[in-house]
């Protein structure tokens, strides 16, 4: 059965991954390899590192000093660069349609530097941190070159923080600042599902909300998932992606279960199920609507199809009957409300077996009187089935 998730609250500040799941780069002969990474986010005035590591196994290069160039760039538009991200797992900078996205942005300054490698156990390693000189708030994207290879990784510098909420039909911000919990009114903000922008609005208190209508939510785009971003003055705010999991998979809560859990062949399935739509955080009957109803047994083979027709109450019920010479194992039954929304069920199917083993209990006495302490021995003893010929 379709496991439901529930809406998550949490306080995000930005949602490029730098620190944790840092950008890298490989070179095409694997001699070398190298990725970067930064903290996700900064006051301003803090002190910003950026953190290389580079390791080789090629001897041949043991002497080489490897050379990087360092780029800081602004991110000028905001909203189209998040927006327009190719995955919401990391940073790049070629959108779902080609776009350079680093068109959105401009260079703050450049650097080269250079590196000896250190032997440590059989390779040769760099791990350095470098300070970056950062003097005004925004967002900013760091790009190291190395060779022909090139890799990526992005922080804020704000005061600002936003706290998200993503519901079905809904979603929620609110702006505060990160020092004193304070919240923020005025703050310009951007709502997103994928890349399409569904509306916009101001805060006020800190808080602004937006409706989610169910037209904006038909997408053949995979990425689906919710995304605010926002400004005021210089600060920026962005949500993060991994508070909206599963979001597009909670239209429907529905439950579906048979009579028993295990049957033999040449027998009857009796099973039914029951569809609740999320409505505005409200979970209402899915009544009167038309789905349908398919079986497939453990071979993945397709032994029942019906279409049906929910109740008042949402619910709908069917009855299979088991081939004789049907397969063993487990069986699926799927309720396909519609092309993107399909929930299971599973039953397994098993013909009589005999025991495997056997328990004995043995006391150490045939006969007890009132009072008496008793004391027993469980043995467990494998079954071995012997064939004979007749």
């Amino acid at each position: 059965m379709k496991t439901q998730k529930f809406i998550l609250i949490t306080i995000s500040v930005f949602m490029l991954l730098g620190s944790i799941y840092p950008s890298m780069s490989f070179s095409q002969d694997k001699s070398i390899n190298f990725s970067i990474s930064t903290n996700n986010i900064y006051f301003p005035g803090d002190e910003i590192n950026l953190n290389l590591y580079s390791y080789d196994y090629n001897n041949k290069n043991k002497n080489k000093k490897v050379s990087f160039e360092i780029s800081l760039l602004r991110i000028k538009d905001i909203d189209a660069f998040y927006s327009r991200q190719s995955s919401r797992y990391g940073l790049d900078v070629l959108s779902k349609d080609s776009l350079n996205l680093l068109s959105l942005t401009e260079e703050v300054y450049s650097l080269k530097k250079s590196f000896s490698p250190k032997n440590d156990y059989g390779y040769w390693n760099l791990n350095e941190s470098l300070p970056l000189k950062v003097n005004s708030k925004g967002a900013y994207l760091v790009k190291v070159t190395a060779i022909n290879k090139v890799a990526y990784c992005g922080f804020i510098v704000s005061d600002l923080g936003i706290i998200s909420k993503a519901g079905n039909n809904s979603m929620l911000a609110f702006v505060v600042d990160r020092k004193t919990g304070e919240p923020v009114s005025n703050t310009e903000l951007s709502f997103f599902l994928g890349t399409k922008k569904i509306g916009s609005g101001v805060t006020s208190d800190g808080i602004f909300y937006q409706k989610v209508n169910d037209d904006v939510k038909v997408s053949k785009d995979e990425d689906m998932f919710p995304m605010i971003v926002g400004m005021y003055d210089e600060d920026v705010v962005v949500s993060d992606p991994y508070l909206f999991f599963g979001y597009s998979e909670n239209k429907f809560y529905t439950y579906i279960f048979t009579e028993q859990p295990v049957y033999r062949t040449n027998s009857e399935v009796n099973f039914k199920g029951t569809i609740r739509k999320n409505e505005f955080s409200k979970l209402e009957p899915l009544s009167n609507k038309e789905l349908t109803v398919v079986i497939k047994d453990s071979k993945g083979a397709e032994v029942y199809k019906e279409v049906m027709r929910t109740n008042q109450m949402g619910s709908f019920s069917g009855k299979y009957k088991i081939d004789e010479d049907g397969a063993l194992g487990d069986y699926v039954i799927y309720a396909n409300i519609d092309e993107n929304n399909s929930y299971s069920a599973s039953f397994t199917v098993e013909q009589y077996k005999k025991p495997e083993y056997k328990v004995t209990v043995k006391t150490d006495k045939s006969q007890y009187y009132g009072k008496d302490n008793m004391k027993s021995l469980f043995i467990r003893e494998q079954v071995s089935l012997t064939a004979k010929e007749s």
